[in-house]
């Protein structure tokens, strides 16, 4: 019986990190996770239940995986880590985006270090794949914070984005996420293609824990202007699409958006973006009305990768939540 794929999950406890340990899980993938939340180095509690768990505790209390602590901005934490293990593929989801909550400083130096460490080690090691867990912010307008830190209205040029819209970060966070695209680019040049790797960046990430206070507010109010284009990406859908990418043979650095096919509330996005930017945005072909502000094309092209859910599924047209969501395990 051939030996399992092996994969290593930065960032694993995090509301990302976790469902994406399930997803490899569930392909049957062996999982190294890693955070830099100390263990449970002890006797699993008696009657400990789901495993997989919903929250860290439980977690990483009885897992069916190999759970390692780590500083990624420590270099050696993370070069031994790799040298252990040797995985098929690294995702690496690791990082701060808080930008209220952490100095400027903090979230920079962190994200950066932390990524040019998983990198530099999957060169060092030769792992052949690594999935980048980037960010819709990489290119600069994404984010609901931006007007307010740099002084200045940034949008995109035009809608549906994808890939080839230019990016002018303009806060610690994006460009640190940026700079993490590069550090692939450089990574996959200096391995002369023994190296592939894929940068993800993921819309507004929801799940049946945060929806209704995310998205509530601007699904009753359709006057509520959003920085994403109204766009989200519901969390399973993010983890299938990051096992997609591991496991598919694209060669070379590839950056790809991710995000919900419909927009929050479902508006006529022509109509919104008219509404709310004037003609400053050029509107580019949609395949649905409610279409979301993110074109994901690249990614069905490339990976197959569609998404399966919308906020219709967990809220109702006044973004109130319907019935309890079933455990997806």
């Amino acid at each position: 019986m051939p030996n399992k794929q092996r994969v290593i999950v930065t960032g694993a406890l995090g509301k990302c990190g976790i469902r994406v340990v399930q997803a490899f899980h569930k392909l049957g993938w062996e999982v190294v996770a890693t955070d830099v939340v100390r263990g449970v180095f002890d006797t699993p509690t008696a009657g400990a239940k789901d495993p997989l768990g919903r929250g860290s505790a439980s977690f990483i209390d009885q897992p069916p995986f190999n759970y390692q602590q780590a500083d990624l901005t420590n270099a050696g934490d993370v070069l031994s880590m790799v040298l252990r293990f040797k995985p098929d593929a690294v995702v690496h989801i690791a990082a701060i985006p808080d930008l209220e909550h952490n100095a400027p400083s903090t979230i920079f130096s962190n994200n950066l270090n932390g990524t040019f460490n998983v990198v530099e080690a999957c060169v060092t090691v030769g792992v052949k794949r690594l999935v980048y867990v980037s960010s819709e912010q990489a290119c600069g307008f994404f984010s609901n914070r931006v007007s307010t830190q740099v002084g200045v209205d940034i949008h995109p040029q035009y809608a549906p984005v994808d890939e080839k819209h230019p990016c002018t970060p303009t806060n610690p966070y994006a460009v640190s996420k940026q700079f993490g695209e590069l550090l692939c680019d450089v990574a996959v040049r200096r391995t002369a293609g023994g190296m592939s790797a894929v940068s993800i960046r993921p819309s507004w990430c929801q799940d049946d824990r945060n929806i209704e206070r995310n998205l509530g507010p601007l699904i009753r109010d359709h006057t509520i202007p959003q920085d994403g284009l109204w766009s989200y990406i519901d969390i399973y859908d993010l983890a299938d699409a990051i096992a997609l990418a591991a496991q598919a043979s694209t060669p070379g650095h590839e950056i790809v958006y991710i995000a919900a096919a419909d927009n929050i509330g479902g508006r006529d996005l022509a109509v919104a973006i008219k509404q709310h930017y004037g003609d400053t945005i050029k509107l580019m072909p949609m395949d649905r009305v409610d279409s979301s502000g993110i074109s994901c094309a690249k990614a069905k092209r490339l990976f197959g990768w569609e998404p399966k859910r919308s906020w219709r599924d967990y809220l109702d047209k006044n973004g109130r939540a319907l019935a309890p969501h079933k455990s997806r395990l």
